[in-house]
């Protein structure tokens, strides 16, 4: 099953959806799931043990543990050590937060208000646990100088305070009393990188109560000179940071638990972003990371969805856009995702921590070639001797016509029309020719796919629109057109069985045609 992401194609004043499927395509196969701990909320990777081999510690919130694997280089792990740290952890971190070149860890404990720091040894041991104060429900720590003195600090959000914490670090692992700063309602997670250029820390929280994230400008002396908040869809739960478009500026990236979506942010380089544009993914997405899976030097984003029980892989594309998510099954509850090659194959795999399992599940990747089918040159349907239609649903109907035709010449079934599919259809057409919409595809995967796939399963989806004015034959000049461009060609040709037509009109009699393929 596939959706499809939108690449937007110009052509005498039509546009087109299709997918365009080309050169390698990331795959995973699924590996044996392996015991972690009681309710395995998070996971990160790093070499504890110094033995250049990739080793996993997943923080365990129902025993208030964390569980040290130790890798082997094939893709297989020792049995887990366990450590106690505060009560019900909810994030891990690595760093080496006392300067002995050897890694450490670091848990966010809500039920205690504590962060846990554990001195590793460097032989994937570490010291018993200790506790700092870090404000009321620590959710997720990050580590970063934010000071300059070239000692580890950290930051923590307190769910449900709408603050976060900042812990300046005194040197060998130890840490100051917490200092409280407010940001959106209930902060769950933070990330850090330099938004403006400045050679700074800045951070950006996702607030999983207001819809948004909060980025601050660090000011290079341990405080934050500017807070500003940018919209996201709804219960954003975690983020990445990347350059997802190549342009030298970071951009965010967060995961939406209540939208089932993925929020894109491209960053202006000065601490400012543009609008969010939001992706689909599978059900209750909580985690989200970012790599270059299939080698086309562009990053793709791996998704941990809680509810749905898959990883969702999103494809990158140019100019920070992205392809329609492929779901691959884990454990249940998949909480965490960690990225990293596990196998030595030099492919990139994924492992989540599986909450209800108690387990770490792993998709080792691999790459494919694909190849799009050939699309034959157009072979002109059968003469059409009707008259051209010029009422809203005559033009509808010779769309329809004049596309089947066209289909049934090139060998391939009908496409059934759908009253439901063409109301969506109708109203994209009525919402651009009165100017509530920019011509285009705005919308699509975001309103008109969910709105469908209320009552239609969606096994993939695509959509071509055209206007024109002063032709006495609005169908004919809108078909011919699609068919001279690749772009619709190849939706019209596309592996769909239903169809929708809406038409409308403007003041000034253009006409506008949405036709979208399901």
């Amino acid at each position: 099953m596939r959706k499809i992401m939108p690449s937007l194609v110009f052509c005498s004043g039509m546009l087109s959806v299709m997918m365009a499927e080309t050169g390698t395509a990331a795959t995973f196969d699924r590996g044996q799931d392996i015991a972690a701990g009681n309710g395995s909320i998070a996971v990160i990777d790093g070499d504890v043990n110094r033995d250049k081999i990739i080793d996993l510690a997943v923080a365990n919130d129902k025993d208030n543990s964390v569980s040290v694997l130790l890798g082997t280089g094939n893709g297989d792990f020792q049995a887990p050590q366990k450590l106690g740290v505060g009560k019900t952890p909810q994030s891990i971190r690595t760093a080496d937060v006392n300067a002995d070149a050897k890694p450490d860890l670091i848990t966010a404990n809500y039920g205690s208000n504590t962060v846990s720091i554990l001195i590793g040894l460097g032989n994937g041991k570490f010291k018993a646990a200790v506790h700092y104060p870090a404000g009321s429900t620590p959710f997720d720590v990050g580590v970063a100088d934010f000071n300059a003195d070239k000692i580890p600090d950290l930051v923590v959000t307190n769910h449900t305070t709408n603050k976060f914490s900042l812990l300046i670090g005194k040197g060998k692992g130890s840490f100051k009393a917490p200092l409280s700063i407010a940001v959106g309602s209930r902060p769950s997670v933070v990330a850090i990188g330099d938004f403006n250029k400045d050679s700074r820390k800045d951070l950006v929280v996702a607030n999983y109560g207001s819809q948004s994230v909060t980025v601050l400008l660090g000011n290079g002396a341990g405080n934050f000179s500017s807070k500003k908040s940018f919209k996201v869809a709804s219960g954003p739960i975690a983020t990445v940071i990347k350059d997802f478009n190549k342009d030298n500026k970071l951009d965010i990236a967060v995961a939406n638990y209540q939208s089932n979506s993925v929020s894109v942010l491209l960053g202006k380089g000065d601490g400012a972003f543009v609008a969010a544009h939001n992706f689909s993914v599978g059900t209750g997405p909580v985690s989200v990371m970012a790599a270059d899976f299939n080698k086309d030097a562009l990053l793709d984003l791996v998704v941990a969805n809680f509810q749905g029980n898959t990883v969702s892989f999103l494809q990158g594309k140019a100019g920070g856009n992205f392809l329609g998510e492929k779901s691959f099954g884990t454990g249940k509850a998949p909480a965490s995702i960690a990225v990293r090659d596990f196998d030595g194959d030099k492919k990139l795999d994924i492992a989540t921590a599986n909450y209800v399992d108690n387990s770490l599940s792993f998709l080792f990747g691999g790459t494919a070639s694909v190849v799009n089918p050939p699309i034959n040159p157009p072979t002109n349907p059968p003469p059409d001797n009707q008259p051209p239609a010029t009422d809203i649903a005559g033009i509808e109907q010779s769309v329809h016509q004049k596309i089947n035709a066209y289909r049934k010449a090139q060998g391939l079934s009908a496409l059934t029309f759908n009253s439901t599919i063409a109301n969506v259809a109708r109203g994209h057409s009525e919402d651009m020719a009165t100017g509530k919409v920019a011509f285009g595809h705005g919308g699509f995967f975001e309103q008109r796919v969910p709105l469908i796939a209320k009552s239609i399963p969606n096994g993939g989806a695509a959509e071509n629109v055209a206007y024109n004015w002063g032709s006495s034959d609005a169908a004919g000049v809108a078909v011919d057109g699609w068919l001279k461009s690749s772009g619709h060609l190849a939706n019209i040709v596309g592996g769909y069985t239903l169809t929708g037509i809406g038409v409308a009109k403007d003041s000034s009699g253009r006409v506008y045609l949405t036709q979208i393929f399901w």
